[in-house]
Parts: C-alpha cells; sequence; structure tokens
C-alpha cells in the first residue's frame, strides 16, 4: 500500500471523535422519550431508524412506520419522505426489494414536490441498491451518478461516498476489478474529512474485499486490521464481523488454514455474542 494511503488510513482509525455507536443510541432513545414535538418525534425516530437498520431491521421499520403515521397527521410531508425512506433501508436490509423500490419511489415523489435534492439523492440510492441486487448493473450505475450529482449540489461528502461505494460494489460484481479498486482508492483520501462510521467501515471493508479477490492479500489483511481498529474505537462489534469474515479469507487462499481457522472460530466464540446482545438491546 502506498505510504500516503497508509497515513490517511491511520488517522481514520484513531482521529475519529464522534460518540461511540452504542451511547449514540442510547442518548437518541432518551431524547425521543422525552421529546414532545410531533415533528421532532419523527425526525429522532427517523434517525434511529437509519441508524439500527444492519443490526436490528424489524426495529427500525417499526420506529419509520410510527413516525409516517405521526407525519401524515401532522402534515409533516418532509417527515413522510424520511420515513419512506427508512422504511425503504430497512426494508432492503430483510431482503424484500420490492417493498424497498416502492417505499424508495415514495420518497422520491414527495423530494421533487419539496425540491429536496437531499431526500431525492438518498432515495437513489435505494434505487441503485434494488438494481444491483436485481442484476441490472447499468441502471444501478446510473441511479448513483445521478445521485452524486445532486450531492454535489449540496456539497454533501457523505453522499458522494455512500454513491461512490456502491457504484464500486456493482463493477466489483462485473468482475471490473480495477475500476472498484480504482474508486474506493479515490474514497479513502476523503474519508477522513467525514465522521460517518458505516461510510468508513464499508470504503475498508469493500477495497479490502477487492484486494483479496485480486490475491493482494497483503493488502487485504491490512485494511481488515486498520478497519477493525476503527470498529474496537467505537465499540462496532457488528461492523467487526465483515472484517475478520474477509481475513479467514484471505488466510484460507493464502494457504494459511491455521490462521483462517483461528479466526472463524474467534467470530463463533466472541464476536457474534456480542452482536446477538447488540441486536437485542433497543427492541421495542
Amino acid at each position: 500500500m502506498k505510504p500516503r494511503l497508509l497515513i490517511f488510513l491511520l488517522a481514520i482509525s484513531t482521529c475519529f471523535g464522534s460518540i461511540a455507536q452504542s451511547k449514540k443510541l442510547d442518548s437518541l432513545y432518551k431524547l425521543l422519550s422525552v421529546t414532545t414535538n410531533t415533528r421532532s418525534k419523527v425526525d429522532i425516530s427517523n434517525y434511529i431508524a437509519s441508524e439500527i437498520r444492519s443490526t436490528n431491521a424489524d426495529s427500525a421499520l417499526a420506529l419509520a412506520e410510527k413516525a409516517l403515521s405521526l407525519a401524515i397527521k401532522e402534515d409533516y410531508e418532509f417527515g413522510e419522505g424520511t420515513s419512506y425512506l427508512c422504511m425503504a433501508l430497512a426494508n432492503g436490509v430483510k431482503g424484500r426489494y420490492e417493498l424497498s423500490h416502492e417505499n424508495a419511489l415514495k420518497a422520491i415523489s414527495i423530494a421533487d414536490k419539496l425540491k429536496s435534492d437531499s431526500l431525492k439523492g438518498y432515495a437513489l440510492l435505494v434505487l441503485t441498491s434494488y438494481d444491483y441486487n436485481k442484476g441490472n448493473y447499468d441502471v444501478s450505475i446510473e441511479n448513483a451518478l445521478a445521485a452524486i450529482k445532486l450531492f454535489e449540489k449540496k456539497h454533501d461528502a457523505v453522499g458522494i461516498l455512500k454513491s461512490r461505494v456502491l457504484m464500486s460494489q456493482v463493477y466489483q460484481l462485473k468482475d471490473d476489478l480495477p475500476r472498484a479498486e480504482k474508486i474506493l482508492q479515490e474514497n479513502l483520501l476523503l474519508l477522513p474529512k467525514i465522521e460517518d462510521l458505516k461510510i468508513k467501515v464499508n470504503t475498508l471493508h469493500t477495497l479490502a474485499n477487492v484486494y483479496g479477490m485480486e490475491g493482494k492479500y497483503a493488502q487485504a489483511l491490512e485494511l481488515d486490521s486498520i478497519g477493525l481498529k476503527l470498529c474496537e474505537t467505537e465499540n462496532a462489534n457488528f461492523q467487526k464481523s465483515s472484517f475478520y469474515d474477509n481475513m479467514a479469507n484471505c488466510y484460507m487462499y493464502s494457504n494459511r488454514f491455521v490462521e483462517a481457522e483461528n479466526i472463524s472460530a474467534y467470530v463463533s466464540t466472541s464476536i457474534l455474542p456480542l452482536i446477538i446482545k447488540t441486536d437485542i438491546r433497543h427492541l421495542p
């Protein structure tokens, strides 16, 4: 790996000042319980839903549906749009792709009415994922590029990086690994400018996965180690599993079978119990 990129990556893992994920969620739930303003309840509920969708899609969906009901009663159109977006995200995690697609289209319709580039951009990313999962790769890339244009107008670095990670995953699935690697290498240079843990983790993991597919096992393992340090800093147990999984594959394909078995055993005995504990903490 180039020294300049490694310096940037070390900055990601050591200079990360946001609140740990579990404490952040505790604070959000507490805030939601004492909030009386309906629009604020909608916004906080949807924020929580977007945060927990990967670890607890059912709870995320329940929160977003409740927020939608409140938003409709309040005639809060932006809240309706963000609720549909969160429902789309949660349904996508659950593999309910048609429902996810339907929710995203409703969010886009509201975004167009309100002229909200941000809402439309993130809803377009749901369509990007939908077409990715359906094998419509060219359409998926078109939606990602359309989202990037909207995010660039808003100077939304998070949105741009999310779009680019999704694009790289499409190219990865198309077996265009050099293009996927190029996009992700460019993303690495921008990561120190943001605080979004999911994007950092997704970028690091996807590039490590691409390196593994290219047979660049040393580079892949280096990124996995940096990603694990980042997850440790944020107590992000769910995200650790993806890095350990990639490490085990790299060890296996480089004929380091004992190390691969040790990683798999560690995940089973130490990481999965933590993930299960995290998943049930905030059941409604």
